[in-house]
This record gives C-alpha cells, sequence and structure tokens, in this order.
C-alpha cells in the first residue's frame, strides 16, 4: 500500500479538509492571482499548511491555471512541487535543521538572481519559528525590501515565534486543530474512497472503536491519524486494545485516566495506566492537556472538541498551575529523553510531597522498601494570573 498522506494530499485548495475560511481565502487569492510578497501559515501540525502553501507556489507559477486558478498539475512547475522535487525556482527551507543566519543570508543571494525556469520565485520556509533570532533579524531585511519576483510562504506552529515586525509583511492564514469528529468523518471518508467501507472488508469494530480511537490520539493531526490509520490497515489492528498496543498511542481515554490518577495522588494507578506506554509522548500530550486544561479553567475557552473531554474533568482539580510548574521543571532537567525512572520516580514525589504523604521511589518501589524523603520542587510556581 503506498502512503496515504502524500498520495491523498490535496491538489486543488478546495479538496483542502476542514480549514474552511482558509480555503475561501486562499480560494480567492488564486482567482485573482494578487499574490502578496509574504504570507504567513500558522496552525498545529498535520493541519494543512504544507498542502496549502504547495498548493499557492504551484498556482504562482503554473503555466497552465484551471479557471478558477488552481494550479493545473500537469506543467513541469507543478509537477515538481507537488511531488516535492524542489529543483527549480521554487525551494524548500526547514529552519528546524538550516535555520541559521547564514542559511536566510543564501536566500538573499538567492533572490538576487532571476529565475531561471518560470516566472517568478517562491520560497517556503517551514518551522519558521525556529529560525534563530540573527536569521528573522535577515529575513525581515528581505521583506523590508521586497523583489517584484519574489514570494515568501511562511509555516509556523507557534503563534509567538514569529516577530510582530514580520508578521505586520504578511498575509497571514490561521489553520484550526481538528476535533475528533472532525478526524473521524475525514477517515471514513478514506476507507470509503478505498472500497473498505461498505461490506465486510473491515470488521464494524474497527470502523467505529478503531477509528474513535485514532481520532481521539491524534491530537488534533490529520496527518497523524491518516499515517496511524495506515499501520491498522497493514498490520491488520482493528481493535482498541490492538490499536494502542501496536502504534503505542493514547486515546483520550487512556490519557485522562493516568493523569487523573496523578492529580488524585494516586501513583499506583499512574504507573499502572502508563506501564506500556511512551514516556515521552505521554509528557508531551499530557503537558498540552493539563495547560489547556487551566487556560479552559480560567476562560473556559477550548480550542478543539478532542481537548475538551478531558479539560471539563482536569479543570476541576486546584493546583493545575502547580502540575505544569513541575511538567516544566521535569522537562527542563530531562529533555530531551525523560528516562522513564526519573520522570515516574519526580512525578510520583511531587505528589506525594504535597498530599503530605511519604514518597518512594520506582527503583524503591519495585523492591519493596519505603522510603521517606519527600521532592520538593526547586522551581517557583507561577504569580497568580499568569499562564
Amino acid at each position: 500500500m503506498s502512503q496515504l498522506a502524500i498520495d491523498l494530499r490535496p491538489r486543488k485548495i478546495q479538496d483542502v479538509y476542514g480549514q474552511e475560511s482558509v480555503v475561501n481565502e486562499v480560494g480567492k487569492m488564486l482567482k485573482s492571482k494578487d499574490w502578496p510578497t509574504a504570507m504567513l501559515m500558522k496552525g498545529s501540525t498535520g493541519t494543512g499548511k504544507s498542502t496549502v502553501a504547495y498548493i499557492v507556489a504551484a498556482a504562482i507559477n503554473c503555466s497552465s491555471p484551471l479557471e478558477d486558478g488552481n494550479p493545473c498539475g500537469v506543467c513541469a512547475s507543478c509537477k515538481s512541487i507537488m511531488e516535492e522535487r524542489f529543483g527549480r525556482d521554487t525551494i524548500r527551507l526547514n529552519a528546524n535543521e538550516n535555520g541559521g543566519k547564514s542559511d536566510i543570508l543564501d536566500l538573499n543571494a538567492y533572490a538576487d538572481v532571476a529565475p531561471m525556469y518560470d516566472p517568478k520565485k517562491v520560497i517556503i520556509i517551514e518551522e519558521a519559528d525556529s529560525l534563530s533570532t540573527a536569521a528573522k533579524s535577515a529575513l525581515l531585511k528581505l521583506l523590508e525590501n521586497p523583489k517584484k519576483n519574489i514570494h515568501y510562504i511562511l509555516l509556523s506552529m507557534v503563534n509567538g515565534g514569529i516577530p510582530a515586525p514580520i508578521k505586520s509583511r504578511c498575509q497571514t492564514y490561521s489553520f484550526k486543530s481538528f476535533g475528533a469528529k472532525d478526524i473521524m468523518l475525514a477517515l471514513k471518508g478514506i476507507l470509503e474512497a478505498l472500497n473498505l467501507w461498505e461490506g465486510e472488508a473491515l470488521p464494524k469494530s474497527f470502523k467505529f472503536e478503531g477509528l474513535a480511537s485514532l481520532a481521539t490520539s491524534s491530537g488534533g493531526s490529520l496527518r497523524e491519524a491518516v499515517q496511524n490509520l495506515q499501520k491498522c490497515l497493514t498490520g491488520e489492528y482493528y481493535t482498541r486494545e490492538a490499536i494502542l498496543d501496536n502504534l503505542g498511542v493514547m486515546d483520550s481515554g487512556t490519557l485522562n485516566e493516568a493523569l487523573t490518577a496523578l492529580l488524585d495522588k494516586k501513583p499506583n494507578v499512574f504507573y499502572q495506566q502508563i506501564e506500556n506506554l511512551n514516556i515521552p509522548d505521554f509528557f508531551n500530550l499530557a503537558y498540552s492537556i493539563v495547560t489547556d486544561a487551566l487556560i479552559y479553567k480560567m476562560t473556559n475557552y477550548c480550542k478543539s472538541d478532542f481537548y475538551e473531554e478531558s479539560n471539563k474533568v482536569l479543570s476541576k482539580h486546584p493546583k493545575l498551575r502547580q502540575v505544569v510548574a513541575l511538567f516544566e521543571e521535569i522537562s527542563k532537567e530531562a529533555q530531551p529523553y525523560l528516562r522513564k525512572a526519573y520522570f515516574l520516580s519526580k512525578t510520583a514525589d511531587w505528589f506525594l510531597g504535597h498530599s503530605g504523604m511519604n514518597s518512594v521511589s520506582v527503583e524503591e518501589r519495585m523492591r519493596g522498601a519505603p522510603e521517606t524523603r519527600p521532592f520538593v520542587p526547586t522551581r517557583p510556581t507561577r504569580p497568580a494570573g499568569e499562564l
């Protein structure tokens, strides 16, 4: 089976799933051919930023655009972009890998040379929020002195990662995170397109329970959900248990139970819940959920229904701010690997220490030996009213 996430990537703006406002705005731009010098596409991972960027880049240099402004998909320029072969006058820079000042200066030199194959040059910068401070300053200078035949498309996951002077020079498009219902409908559509939904090609448990597990474990990323769907079809993982065991993913129910066990100061239950889970994945998703729960508690705002169920439960606990501080401390001391024993012992010690109980480290818990040294966080909690 070929790669679904790549094969099913939309080639027309109207086919982009679940981003109605972006589709409407970009669709008008494609039809008018009024290309901004710089565009900023921001949103969480797997929401369609790269897909829309490629469509726009292809449309800018398409030799035979469709009546509605979409790229034809068959000319040399379109094919090089849609097949991610950036060798003509459209280039892609990943700021996570090449985000230094020298890389942006190389772009400056590149921009000074006239296009060789196409009417315009298009520069796509992925993970633009990861550019170094010096690189962002160099990029700003490029945008302050725009050239008519150069267009920049910046992709960013972090809302505050792009300096205001750069954002003010960009046409901004905001991509929303997907809710579990949206992802389930998208996966259902994929199974229909593969002729797997009707009949007995797949067990009913997978069509409902399985897709629900994939949707709630994707963190709002449709791309991740599609990739995991392909793994399930290849490995024939059709039940919730098989999906969780073989993909190492967590649905909202599992995550909610583990976090609730921590907040209720039940470390033994917590140990049982995450015994077979990937600790860095648990940490990153848990930190996101707890932080969102704190925001939900203070503002009653939830960014997508993927988080809503967990947030409603977790936001009832009074010490969410301290939990965020704890996770930040663990992240600072244990990254990039978040060793399992370190994470478990420090987390449990913190909750036991704050409940007035004696702490037991992971190794001593395994031996059955008591330990009486409660863990006291070294990082102070944040002042009231500060996220």
